[in-house]
């Protein structure tokens, strides 16, 4: 899967999504879009240069655990303690990768 125009309008509406619960990530299936896509950015809109977005994400490695309370959009009004890596690497495609036709 290859970033277009209309992909690239998803993940600016699931920013804004994600900024208006406050979140720090969402992923398309959280919000009902059936394709491998999730927006992060730990700044909660603070620091622009902090937005990611994954398309595709595949967990390469992952090591160590931490656990602390989180919230989900999906679900208002919870959270639960969950147990995290304490490092991951992630394989991604980016927006910065165009459909080159």
């Amino acid at each position: 899967m290859f970033f277009n125009d209309e992909l690239e309008e998803i993940a600016k509406n699931m920013f804004e999504t994600m900024y208006g619960s406050p979140g720090i990530g969402l992923a398309g299936a959280q919000i009902g879009i059936n394709i491998r896509i999730a927006t992060v950015d730990i700044s909660v809109g603070e620091d622009a240069s902090q937005r990611i977005i994954l398309c595709n994400p595949e967990i390469i490695s992952a090591e160590g655990e931490q656990k602390n309370d989180e919230g989900c959009l999906s679900i208002p009004d919870f959270s639960e303690s969950v147990s995290r890596p304490m490092k991951m690497v992630v394989r991604a495609l980016n927006i910065k990768v165009k459909n080159p036709d």
